[in-house]
């Protein structure tokens, strides 16, 4: 068998095992991986590429997605299918690739979509503005934390800017402020909840919000407490 059809072979037999079947899913998955980096190969690339929209198998899906980032000199490849892709979740997994990968052009690429009216490509572009942006990207992150439609890209947008005070130390007190601002505009509570603890984890400071440590999407405490106590600490 050709590189090809050894990968597709391969690739096959990963989605056909059941998800139940966890130790046969998980070797299942290393192999893939293995082999789908086995080749830089056009056809091969863009196999990989095409396996990106097959989302029906989400463990293979992000096996797939996760080895991409991997390969090497793939932003080329990349923005050329930006330039031309239609459809919508692939373009955000470009994006996320190129955020993965830290392309200079990943930036640019998350700004410009983020008016996207797809909410799953502007919550990649919202992620990706986090790893990669800077001071000058904390206003666009403050807008889509206070005017996002969804309670999800809200909580997106307050993690991203989370992701730049970990990374630029200077753009702590702003992000802060930032934060002071949504946690008294904010009405959803878990919304709320989120802001909170954003807050705790950068200003080092136990608000009575935490992430539980098995499952960071779950946050234990108890809000109204909580809320109480970050007013006090926030002030007026």
């Amino acid at each position: 068998m050709s590189n090809l059809e050894t990968i597709e072979a391969c690739y096959n037999k990963a989605r056909s095992i059941e998800t139940t079947h966890e130790a046969d899913k998980i070797k299942a998955k290393f192999e893939l991986e293995k082999e789908l980096l086995s080749s830089n190969d056009d056809e091969v690339i863009e196999f990989h590429y095409n396996c990106l929209g097959d989302t029906g198998d989400e463990t293979i899906y992000f096996t797939c997605r996760a080895a991409f980032s991997k390969r090497k000199n793939i932003e080329t490849f990349l923005l050329s299918k930006l330039a031309v892709e239609h459809d919508k979740h692939k373009i955000a997994d470009i994006i996320h690739i190129l955020g993965r990968i830290r392309s200079h052009k990943a930036i640019e690429m998350a700004k410009y979509n983020l008016v996207d009216e797809d909410d799953y490509i502007r919550e990649v572009c919202l992620y990706v503005i986090g790893w990669t942006g800077s001071i000058p990207e904390v206003g666009v992150l403050s807008f889509h934390l206070m005017n996002e439609s969804t309670q999800k890209l809200r909580i997106t947008a307050g993690s991203a800017l989370r992701q730049i005070a970990w990374r630029i130390t200077e753009s702590k007190s702003v992000i802060l402020e930032v934060l002071k601002e949504a946690f008294y505009h904010e009405s959803d509570k878990n919304v709320i909840a989120r802001i909170i603890e954003l807050i705790s984890t950068i200003a080092v400071k136990n608000l009575g919000i935490r992430e539980d440590k098995d499952n960071p999407n779950i946050l234990l405490g108890d809000i109204d407490k909580a809320i109480a106590k970050t007013k006090n600490f926030l002030g007026p």
